[in-house]
């Protein structure tokens, strides 16, 4: 296996939203990326978000939503993963 087939499944996540599941990846400490058809039915009803991620349930929020993307940013707690960046410049 590689190194970067390596760390994109160690920056996987499942995200439960609602009654809808989907997948997302870290792209920040404390950030992951999601489709917004995952959560589309937590955004509109106010619905609790939630992560599966190393065995661990952590809450996730909805930081911004664009649905004509079909991209949704997330929120969570924790601030320890790894991540894959989409720029060189590691900023956030």
């Amino acid at each position: 296996m590689s190194d970067l087939t390596d760390l994109l499944r160690r920056c996987t996540v499942q995200v439960k939203a609602g009654t809808s599941t989907g997948s997302g990846f870290f792209v920040a400490p404390g950030k992951l990326l999601t489709c917004a058809h995952v959560v589309k039915s937590a955004y509109e009803h106010r619905q609790a978000l939630h992560i599966l991620y190393q065995n661990r349930t952590l809450p996730a929020d909805i930081a911004t939503y664009l649905p004509s993307e079909d991209l949704a940013l997330l929120t969570v707690p924790d601030r320890t993963h790894p991540c894959v960046y989409l720029a060189a410049d590691h900023k956030v």
